[in-house]
């Protein structure tokens, strides 16, 4: 029941006590939009030192189980400069890929065109490999000796 009185509506406030709340709000945005982004490229480096930096190196070896050869290709790209339209071509060079079987691990070994004409499959090769800590997958760092199948 009314008694009379005029009742103070409940969400009224003092607009000194809202823009102070504005402000922590705002505040705790800014904090969370810059915080979080950075946390999270804190943690992608993090990781990825941790994953890759520091690892050892070891030899094994490996019989050559294929080649592949991806072909290279031309990339145009267009710029305005001054209302002028330029065509500019960048030429993509080929791949040239050794797949490799080393002690059981599937490895593919990207080389040089005159490595890719040495190696035939069959041929045995020595190997130095770095195994990632989070993946456990094998980087081949270098194909260090060759000997052809059957010698």
């Amino acid at each position: 029941m009314n008694t009379g009185s005029n009742p103070t509506p409940l969400s009224f406030r003092e607009p000194t006590a809202l823009a102070a709340d504005l402000e922590k709000t705002r505040l705790r945005m800014m904090a969370l939009t810059v915080g979080l982004p950075l946390l999270c490229l804190g943690l992608y480096f993090g990781l990825y030192l941790f994953n890759s930096v520091g690892l050892k190196e070891k030899k094994m070896s490996a019989v050559v189980t294929g080649k592949q050869f991806y072909e290279g290709n031309s990339t145009y790209t267009t710029k305005v400069v001054g209302s002028q339209s330029w065509v500019q071509s960048s030429e993509n060079p080929g791949i040239h890929m050794i797949q490799l079987d080393a002690e059981g691990e599937k490895l593919v070994a990207v080389v040089q065109h005159a490595d890719y004409l040495k190696y035939e499959s069959g041929d045995t090769v020595t190997v130095l490999v770095r195994r990632y800590r989070l993946t456990g997958s094998y980087e081949v760092i270098d194909i260090t000796s060759h000997r052809k199948q059957g010698v």
